[in-house]
């Protein structure tokens, strides 16, 4: 009997990949059941049905991530004025931003609706999912229709909220001949937010981020505001600001304002002296033509 050990047994090449791929199949193993996975929105093949699935792993009440980008645009601008001169606007609030926190997965050559509404999205209860949304307040504050907002899922995993808001402005400039008015509302986010939340302006291919209805119901960047007693011309600028009170309590905002020019009255006037101007002309015609149609008929009977 020998007083040495024996050596144990030198492994072969073919052992070792063995012994390898077997430690990383236990790996794999055990991330896959012990490790939350993805959260997932899956689309029908005809399109129409989204279901969300391991929708356990997303947190709806923190942003997507440390750098969260929320484009900002108003449309549907609607204004008046009222009697203590203050600026009532109507309009909606889209604000567009990307969670990769979850992915969409669709069958090959699915149809249907390029966006879904998120409320319509079902989860594995078969309740409607819940995401994160941006909280933004105004200055002044604002109110909401709960009914109308909406937020849609894009195929490409763009989100959009359109928020209908109506909103209060009083007048903060006005000059001593009263021609000129000026109104200001911020938005920003909500106190909860401001880590990694960050707020811009949206201009969609070139276009100003605030759109207005006039009175031809066009879209544009200028909108006139009728009054009882005087007309007004509206533009809006957009723009960078600050709120907070304190250094180390501010933060970024966004602000828009709404300039009000008046509508010269002398133009008024004139408008409507050319329009009666007009009337008057066209009338003169009517009777010119029948006093000339009457003698015409008098002059054939006499020949009879």
């Amino acid at each position: 009997m020998s007083a040495f050990p024996t050596p144990p047994p030198k492994w072969s090449e073919n052992d070792i990949k063995i012994n390898v791929l077997k430690v990383v199949l236990v790996t794999f193993i055990v991330l896959h059941y012990f490790r939350p996975m993805q959260p997932e929105v899956r689309i029908s093949s005809d399109g129409v049905t989204w279901n969300a699935t391991h929708w356990a792993g997303y947190n709806a009440s923190s942003p997507p991530n440390n750098s969260t980008q929320v484009s900002i645009s108003m449309i549907q601008v609607e204004a008046n004025i009222t009697k203590g001169k203050e600026l009532s606007l109507n309009f909606v609030l889209v604000q567009e931003w990307d969670d990769p926190r979850f992915v969409i997965r669709s069958k090959s050559g699915a149809r249907g609706p390029t966006s879904m509404n998120i409320e319509e999205i079902k989860g594995p209860d078969g309740d409607s999912v819940t995401i994160w949304k941006p909280s933004i307040r105004t200055h002044p504050t604002h109110e909401g229709e709960k009914t109308r907002d909406e937020t849609r899922l894009w195929k490409g995993g763009k989100l959009i909220r359109f928020q209908p808001l109506s909103i209060i402005l009083p007048s903060w400039s006005d000059n001593e001949d009263g021609v000129e008015l000026d109104y200001m509302v911020k938005l920003c986010p909500t106190l909860e937010l401001l880590d990694g939340v960050v707020l811009d302006w949206n201009a969609p291919n070139g276009r100003a981020p605030i759109s207005m209805i006039n009175e031809d119901h066009e879209i544009g960047a200028v909108m006139q505001v009728k009054a009882k007693k005087q007309n007004w011309r509206m533009s809006v600028k957009t723009g960078q600001c600050e709120t907070g009170d304190s250094a180390l309590k501010k933060r970024s905002c966004l602000a828009a304002r709404f300039k009000l020019s008046e509508i010269p009255l002398r133009n008024r006037r004139t408008e409507l002296n050319t329009i009666i101007f007009a009337a008057l002309l066209s009338l003169s015609l009517c009777v010119l033509f029948i006093n000339n149609f009457n003698f015409s008929r008098v002059s054939w009977i006499i020949k009879m």
